[in-house]
C-alpha cells in the first residue's frame, strides 16, 4: 500500500486517555504500526471542532526527536503526542503535549511521563487529564478536570517535576 512514492497525509488518531494510538494515512489508509492488538479502544469519534486533529504531508510518518540533558547525566527523550483538547475544547495552556521518557546516563529507561485519564470522582462523568509538555528549561505536568456530560474544560494546573533541561541538538 501507499501514495505512488507521494507524499501521505497523516492524521493521528488517540486512546481516550490522550495518547497518540496510530498515524494512519487519508489518502491511501496505510498506519505507521501495526493495530491488530491495540492496547485499549480508541476515541470514539474525531471532531471537526478538534483542535488537535492533526493532518501532516510527509513520506514518513512524524517520529518526535527531542532530547534534553540534565544536570545528572540523565537524559529526557520526547516520545508520541498527546491530545490537548477534550470532547473539542482546547485545554488551556497546553500546546505542545507529549509522553516522554527519563534515562540514566546509560540509556536505561527509569522514569515515564505518559498522557492519562482518570476518575475524578463518584460524579458520573467527571475526569482528570494529566498530560506533560517541556517549557522553556522544564518538564511541566499539567492536570485539568473535564466533565462529558456537559462539556467542560476547566484551565490545566501545572507544576514543573523537571528543571534545568538542556536542549540536545540533534
Amino acid at each position: 500500500m501507499g501514495c505512488g512514492g507521494m507524499e501521505h497525509h497523516w492524521t493521528a488518531r488517540f486512546y481516550p486517555r490522550g495518547a497518540l494510538a496510530f498515524w494512519f494515512c487519508n489518502s491511501c489508509g496505510e498506519v505507521d504500526r501495526n493495530t491488530d492488538d491495540l492496547r485499549e479502544p480508541l476515541k470514539e469519534t474525531i471532531s471537526d471542532s478538534d483542535s488537535f486533529t492533526v493532518d501532516i504531508c510527509l513520506v514518513k510518518s512524524p517520529v518526535p526527536t527531542a532530547k534534553w540533558a540534565l544536570a545528572d547525566g540523565s537524559i529526557l527523550i520526547e516520545r508520541e503526542p498527546s491530545q490537548t483538547t477534550f470532547m473539542g475544547f482546547r485545554i488551556t495552556g497546553m500546546t505542545n503535549s507529549h509522553e516522554y521518557s527519563l534515562t540514566d546516563p546509560s540509556g536505561e529507561i527509569v522514569r515515564e511521563y505518559k498522557a492519562s485519564r482518570e476518575k475524578a470522582s463518584n460524579q458520573e462523568g467527571s475526569f482528570i487529564l494529566t498530560r506533560f509538555q517541556v517549557e522553556n528549561d522544564q518538564l511541566v505536568k499539567f492536570r485539568v478536570q473535564c466533565n462529558t456530560n456537559e462539556p467542560e474544560v476547566n484551565e490545566a494546573s501545572g507544576i514543573a517535576i523537571l528543571s534545568d533541561l538542556s536542549l540536545i541538538q540533534a
